[in-house]
């Protein structure tokens, strides 16, 4: 095993996971840091991939995040779940961390509950009315996720308590309403009761 460089390995999907994991890099009570890895296109053998990666590099947590709309019903994602979530190998604790339909769950969050089924691109549509957000790498390179959402009165601590709020809510394997994990994930990476 490596030598552990970070507590957390958060392992996601895309580019917008990654900035918004970077924009958070200023919260005093996220230390030390945890360390992204991006997949390139999302399957189940390339998260598989990255978990055993990071078991090599020795980090001693690690999380992954799933948007469920390309997820839900595939059955690799399926059995990758049941083989890592909750689970711990070699020493390294693995959780999975799902947001239905998508991460920008979390992001509406900030600003208020709600429950009701929305499609991804309907999410996008309001932060992109509500804060000027677009999912564009220099987009997300020149705004800092966190810092757009603060400026424009969204909050963290909303945003954690409303994702929270919707999985409490959620019937198990229901992914027609929204709901988030993220809360629960940034809860443990800044060393808070879950």
């Amino acid at each position: 095993m490596g030598k552990v460089k970070e507590p957390a390995a958060i392992i996601g999907e895309g580019i917008t996971e990654k900035y918004y994991i970077e924009s958070l890099k200023d919260l005093r009570e996220l230390s030390p840091k945890p360390k992204f890895f991006k997949t390139t296109n999302a399957t189940a053998k390339e998260y598989e991939n990255k978990i055993k990666e990071s078991i090599e590099k020795g980090y001693t947590k690690i999380y992954c995040l799933f948007d469920m709309d390309t997820h839900s019903k595939d059955p690799k994602y399926i059995a990758l779940k049941g083989k890592y979530h909750n689970t711990t190998k070699k020493g390294v604790f693995i959780r999975f961390f799902e947001s239905n339909p998508a991460i920008e769950i979390f992001f509406r969050y900030y600003f208020g509950y709600t429950t009701a089924a929305q499609t991804n691109d309907g999410l996008k549509d309001w932060l992109e009315e509500k804060v000027g957000y677009k999912v564009k790498e220099n987009y997300f390179a020149k705004n800092p996720l966190h810092d757009v959402f603060c400026r424009n009165h969204g909050s963290l601590e909303d945003a954690i308590s409303n994702s929270i709020r919707s999985v409490a809510n959620r019937e198990p394997d229901n992914y027609v309403c929204c709901f988030t994990e993220v809360g629960s994930m940034i809860k443990l990476l800044t060393n808070q009761e879950e």
